[in-house]
């Protein structure tokens, strides 16, 4: 159990095997740890059983530099204290008798401390002891707690790198590498490239821990990849396999976990196994929900869970907001729990704690009429927890329950634009026998859902059931009514729509929420305004705008400037319609899809003003970045914008597609900075000058009048370029060659800091003295639709 790996003596005493295969992984986290090894005599490597603790401090061992002598002690099989002094000092050479500080002496030693989890305290005063008597002394410990040293430094050992969703190709993360590698051991032959996409899943659900990835690999000897993710549900037995040699805690998955497991106290195992009915992680009150009963007072959870984070039980991790207030059990940990929890005949019990938790949390977001980002925003890390309490309800016959559940669900789903997987959550309660209150929530989320996927045949019928099933209920009354409309307006009904909402207007006015009243007004006023009825419209708008900017979310107010830009553009007022457009966007969030409403905005006025090229340009990026994020956006508004647009590509001609291909290349970050950049008047050829009409250009082209201008024949390159013409075209056109225009075009984007052909066409565009004003008429802004 004592290797020698001092350069000096390479020795290895052989009842311990040799790691196999190569280290895969870990240089990020080398880089640190050799850091930290040269500024510290106390480094602690922590981590879950399984995480390559081991591994990772013996090739930092090997990899130390200088004239120390390495030693590695392996403590699992060590069961006092008295044992852990006599290996210390016996792979310093010296005598049983001799004591580990004595056999150190002054000598330059890294010592390795390999699995002190089970002797924790033992190991910290042995290491505090040594630490002050040996000076020239550095300890390298692993362990699934950190020892409490004084100057100890901790370092967090994790899973492996793990490929990002939809990675193309994953066999980048060393997680992947790292599988291919004992599969290839266990099946010669195997190639990933035919199971990449299978691998990377594998790996994630066993949270990149090496042990996993390894064990999970040897299956490959009698199971395909697609075979191995499917035994995933039952892991404890998929990775118990045994290993014949090594450390007994590292035999199989089973036993490393049941290792950490009996080192915990009896209030640590209690919570330990508890946790595990909840796949999706937790915070500190969804942990008290679920873990206190009469034998565990709720003040005393989270401590305990502090604890078990502490003991590498638990981990946290960092969301997109940055919050780390939220835990998770590694997986292999948690299917352990499970284990654990059944056997001590819990299960139900903590099962019906978790889905009432979820369930009363489900029940505050039904209660809402039309904002509900408070209640989603509670939610929006709980899917996995919301999926596991309605499998619950579903297995215990509770319908009603099962519905507010699997419709939180799906609204959860549908703010992170899976659509179709919210549309099949929905579908599937509509079968279920409910009362009229869960049987109307049911059909307006069906009704909404079919409606966003364009499904309009499909979404009328569901939204008048949900009317007429919801007639004695105001507040499901409002919500149904108010997905009526929504859908007719998508119908272009408009009609039908104002008439709907003036009923849901009625409905939820006595209800005394102004918010909600406000919304429904909004709603009225924009089905006022793409009917032609601008005064009604506006006079909405004069009511809503003060009560959005007191109470609603900043999304909605950037919803409700968008509507008022509109009604400005549609009133032939520009430049106020502009002004509007600007704070909307101002306000909005990057990455909020109403942003993308707004550009079409700015892209509508542009059209207006027949600056053509920032009409198309705009338009194609909003709907590049629709694609992108497969949203769509209301048919009424879909058909203005398209109307506008194709009359600026007819004027554009073959500009069009360079203005189009610009718009589509750009980033959020670069259409946002584009579309606030300001323009002027329109010059003679129907294209407005701007600061810089080259988006994500870097600086902008510079006009003739600066350094550099250009000779006449790049100028005459540069015209035919902006008219659509291609290098061979241009050369045969200039009786030039190819390879002549090829290097006109290079000096033109050198003296003008270009960097593509669009863009030396854009900048074309901008010089009147190239290209001759093209016959414009002006055109007025049509009624944006047409009433049916």
């Amino acid at each position: 159990m004592i290797h020698n790996l001092s350069p000096v003596h390479q020795t290895l005493i052989a009842d311990t095997p040799p790691f196999r295969g190569p280290f895969i992984g870990r240089a990020r986290e080398m880089r640190r740890l050799r850091a930290l090894l040269r500024s510290t005599r106390m480094l602690t490597l922590v981590g879950p059983g399984g995480a390559g603790k081991s591994r990772l401090a013996v090739e930092l061992a090997r990899r130390s530099t200088g004239d120390e002598t390495v030693r590695v002690v392996e403590l699992d099989a060590l069961r006092d204290e008295s044992m852990m002094h006599t290996a210390v000092t016996l792979a310093m050479g010296g005598g049983p008798a001799a004591g580990p500080a004595a056999a150190i002496g002054r000598r330059r030693t890294l010592l390795v401390l390999d699995g002190c989890e089970h002797l924790v305290d033992a190991c910290a005063e042995l290491a505090a002891d040594l630490l002050r008597r040996c000076p020239n002394l550095c300890i390298l410990a692993t362990s699934r707690e950190n020892l409490r040293v004084p100057a100890e430094v901790t370092f967090r050992v994790g899973g492996l790198e793990l490929p990002a969703p939809q990675e193309r190709p994953a066999d980048r993360a060393a997680a992947v590498r790292l599988f291919a590698e004992h599969a290839e051991r266990h099946r010669p032959g195997f190639q990933l490239r035919r199971a990449s996409a299978t691998v990377a899943e594998i790996c994630r659900r066993l949270d990149g821990l090496p042990l996993g990835i390894e064990l999970a690999a040897r299956q490959l000897t009698v199971m395909s990849p697609d075979k191995v993710l499917d035994a995933l549900d039952d892991q404890l037995a998929l990775l118990a396999v045994p290993e014949r040699r090594g450390p007994c805690r590292h035999r199989r998955m089973y036993s490393t976990v049941g290792w950490s497991y009996r080192l915990l106290d009896w209030d640590e195992r209690v919570v330990f196994r508890r946790l595990s009915v909840l796949p999706g992680g937790f915070d500190a009150e969804t942990a008290k929900a679920v873990c206190a009963g009469p034998d565990m007072p709720a003040g005393r959870v989270l401590p305990v869970v502090c604890s078990l984070l502490n003991k590498s039980l638990l981990t946290t991790r960092t969301d997109h907001d940055g919050d780390r207030g939220r835990f998770y059990q590694w997986e292999s940990a948690r299917a352990y729990a499970l284990h654990q929890l059944a056997a001590t005949g819990e299960i139900n019990t903590v099962r019906k704690q978790a889905a009432e938790w979820f369930g009363r949390q489900a029940q505050s977001l039904s209660e809402t009429l039309f904002f509900a980002d408070p209640e989603l925003d509670r939610l929006r890390h709980e899917p996995a927890n919301l999926a596991a309490a309605a499998d619950y309800y579903t297995r215990t016959g509770d319908s009603e329950r099962r519905t507010l559940l699997t419709v939180a669900l799906a609204r959860i789903s549908w703010q992170q634009r899976r659509h179709a997987s919210a549309r099949k959550l929905l579908a599937s309660v509509l079968p279920l026998r409910l009362s009229p209150r869960y049987r109307s929530e049911a059909l307006v989320w069906n009704a909404l859902g079919a409606c966003v996927q364009a499904e309009d045949v499909d979404a009328l019928p569901l939204a008048e059931q949900a009317v007429r099933v919801a007639h004695d209920n105001p507040a499901s009354l409002a919500k149904a009514l108010d997905a009526l409309g929504f859908v007719r307006m998508s119908r272009r009904e408009l009609t039908e729509a104002i008439e709907t909402y003036r009923d849901c207007l009625d409905v939820v006015r006595p209800l005394g929420r102004p918010l909600d009243t406000a919304k429904c007004q909004h709603c009225l006023a924009w089905a006022h305004l793409l009917q032609g009825e601008l005064q009604e419209a506006e006079r909405l708008l004069d009511e809503v705008l003060p009560v959005y900017r007191a109470l609603a979310p900043r999304r909605c107010q950037v919803t409700a400037l968008t509507t008022l830009g509109a009604l400005r553009l549609t009133q032939g007022d520009q430049s106020a319609a502009t002004g509007v457009f600007e704070r909307a966007l101002r306000i909005s969030r990057p990455d909020d899809d109403v942003a993308l409403d707004v550009v079409d905005g700015l892209a509508l006025v542009a059209a207006a003003r027949l600056d053509d090229y920032r009409a198309v340009c705009l338009a194609s990026a909003a709907e590049a970045l629709r694609d992108r994020l497969d949203l769509t956006t209301s048919p009424p508004w879909r058909s203005w914008i398209s109307d506008a647009t194709d009359r600026a590509r007819t004027r554009l001609g073959r500009m069009a597609d360079a203005a189009a291909d610009a718009g589509r290349s750009l980033s959020t970050d670069e259409l946002r900075s584009y579309a606030l950049t300001p323009t002027t008047t329109v010059d003679g050829c129907g294209c407005a000058g701007h600061a810089d009409m080259s988006p994500g250009s870097a600086g902008g082209a510079r006009d003739t009048d600066r350094d550099d201008p250009l000779s006449q024949r790049e100028v005459q390159i540069a015209r035919l370029v902006a008219g659509g013409l291609t290098n061979r075209e241009i050369a045969e056109q200039l009786d030039v060659s190819v390879r002549t225009v090829c290097t006109h075009l290079t000096s033109i984007y050198k003296k003008l800091g270009l960097r593509s052909r669009t863009q030396a066409a854009v900048w074309a565009v901008r010089q009147p003295q190239l290209i001759p004003a093209p016959e414009v008429s002006p055109v007025a802004l049509p009624n944006p639709v047409t009433p049916s």
